[in-house]
């Protein structure tokens, strides 16, 4: 019988120690989960092609961009700095900038690919 590592250190990534352009999730990461914080905000765990499990705090953009992800999507995340909010509640606060790249199932290539068949040229 052969056994595997399935756990491992959480690496938390803290926003305010990141530099704009640092990758966070590399590519070809997985989605694994969403946690709630003591703090009662979502965390969201991923694994990298290593095995490391990386862990991003909630974040405006990011929550916005993870609702509709599945767990076992591939994710590949860049931090992009910060911008001030202009309007809303938040208005002349920073807000943590994000890349956040997601792979596209082979399904919806094969989709696009068709719909841009019928498109004349």
């Amino acid at each position: 019988m052969a056994y595997q590592e399935i756990g491992g250190e959480l690496d938390y990534i803290k926003y305010s120690e990141c530099v704009d352009g640092q990758v966070l999730v590399p590519k070809r990461s997985k989605y694994i989960k969403t946690t709630t914080s003591k703090f009662n905000k979502p965390q969201y765990h991923f694994k990298t092609p290593a095995g490391k499990i990386v862990v991003l705090n909630s974040s405006g953009v990011l929550d916005n961009a993870m609702a509709g992800v599945d767990p076992g999507t591939e994710m590949w995340i860049t931090y992009k700095g910060t911008t001030e909010l202009k309007t809303g509640p938040f208005k002349g606060k920073d807000c943590h900038q994000f890349k956040i790249l997601e792979d596209k199932p082979e399904e919806a290539e094969e989709a696009e690919a068709e719909n841009d068949d019928d498109l004349p040229i």
